[in-house]
């Protein structure tokens, strides 16, 4: 989803993809260590993104193919993302402007919905440009980000809310948990939940995490939320619109 997301709709054209595909995919590749880095398939057209919550069996199934071997099949993340003394971004500057978009689209904090377009193309630039800090090879032109933002205009494609919802969604790629959050609260981006056999959550998105065992053993106030503590019972937190 993530990798047909950025790959965008025209199968045959690259006019409409998100200048991070070839950023955050590495391309098809094989990778036994950091200096043993071998592309197979670096064509953006022909990046793959693999099926969620599928095993082996599924997926050889799936590309009919019983000899199937995904590391050599589907688009890989960036190995010069990989490198353990890489800096990390708790927030960035495109998660600003974003949520100022969100903000002014919303009309909160003084803020009203002719403002919100500046501030999504703001957060959209700056989260494509964000990267060299990784490696200087990812570097987004302004012309590119233009590209991108003439093909995929403010408001048309899909409500503005979820645009902005899917751009966190991209930001936040290399901060999952941050990414679940936005999605808990907004809704977007609108997946479809995979529902693999024997799961826990009968094919939901689980909503929030169960506490450790640890809490579970050594907190005394624990037994407040006895039998709210469950997968199953998708009990949003508050600030996702679960009670307070």
């Amino acid at each position: 989803v993530f990798v047909d997301f950025l790959k965008g709709s025209n199968a045959t054209s690259t006019a409409d993809d998100d200048p991070r595909l070839m950023i955050l995919s590495g391309g098809v590749y094989s990778w036994t260590s950091e200096d043993n880095y071998t592309p197979i398939i670096l064509d953006p057209l022909a990046q793959k993104g693999m099926p969620n919550g599928k095993d082996i069996n599924m997926l050889k199934t799936i590309e009919n193919n019983p000899n199937l071997d995904p590391t050599t099949t589907y688009s890989r993340m960036s190995p010069k993302l990989l490198n353990r003394d890489d800096p990390y971004m708790l927030m960035n500057y495109g998660e600003v402007e974003l949520l100022l978009a969100e903000a002014a689209q919303r009309g909160i904090g003084g803020l009203t919905a002719s403002a919100a377009q500046g501030h999504y193309n703001a957060g959209v630039k700056a989260s494509m440009q964000m990267y060299t800090i990784y490696d200087p090879s990812f570097v987004v032109s302004d012309a590119q980000v233009t590209t991108y933002l003439a093909a995929h205009p403010y408001g048309v494609e899909k409500p503005a809310l979820e645009m902005i919802g899917d751009q966190y969604w991209v930001n936040h790629f290399l901060n999952w948990w941050e990414a679940w959050s936005n999605w808990r609260r907004t809704g977007y981006p609108v997946l479809v939940p995979v529902n693999y056999p024997g799961n826990v959550t009968g094919g939901k998105i689980f909503q929030r995490l169960r506490y450790p065992s640890s809490e579970v053993a050594g907190n005394p106030n624990y037994a407040d939320v006895a039998g709210q503590d469950d997968y199953l019972k998708q009990q949003k937190v508050w600030w996702a619109g679960g009670p307070e």
